[in-house]
């Protein structure tokens, strides 16, 4: 069983551990304008939104040891804005943000997810260069073709 808590500062709420897992609620869910426990961080995966084949969100989890709560929450790394667009939006200040908070273990996951992202991304732009080149060639030919002299 897990709780949703909105606005919240972990701190305060470790400190009512005992009255959490009590009720069976060992799990926190953290969202909103909270204060969250980056430095407790021991997981980040995939989590969230899909765009384009593409996981646009991460979860991230914290295990605060002395008491046994963890924390959870989510992270978007592109804007709602970027929902119905045929391209990524990808918000490279919040993900420098996100790899600057972090320790060193939750780092080397989310550059996994990162690289992933990466492919992803790597392979709309592909796809987009191709399109760009055969227009291209084609404007060429039609210029080609306009400047013939009878």
């Amino acid at each position: 069983m897990s709780m949703w808590t909105e606005n919240a500062d972990w701190r305060e709420i470790i400190k009512k551990a005992d009255a959490y897992k009590a009720v069976g609620q060992p799990t926190i869910y953290l969202h909103g304008d909270c204060v969250f426990p980056w430095e407790l961080v021991t997981e980040v995966k995939p989590g969230g939104g899909v765009r384009m084949g593409m996981s646009v969100g991460v979860r991230i989890s914290a295990l605060h040891a002395e008491t046994g709560l963890r924390f959870e929450w989510s992270l978007d790394i592109e804007s709602r804005e970027a929902n119905g667009k045929g391209s990524f939006e990808i918000d490279t200040k919040v993900c420098r943000e996100l790899m600057a908070k972090l320790p060193a273990v939750a780092r080397q996951q989310l550059r996994a997810y990162f690289a992933e992202c990466a492919g992803k991304v790597q392979e709309k732009w592909q796809e987009w260069q191709a399109i760009a080149d055969s227009q291209k060639r084609q404007a060429d030919v039609l210029h080609s073709l306009a400047i013939l002299k009878d």
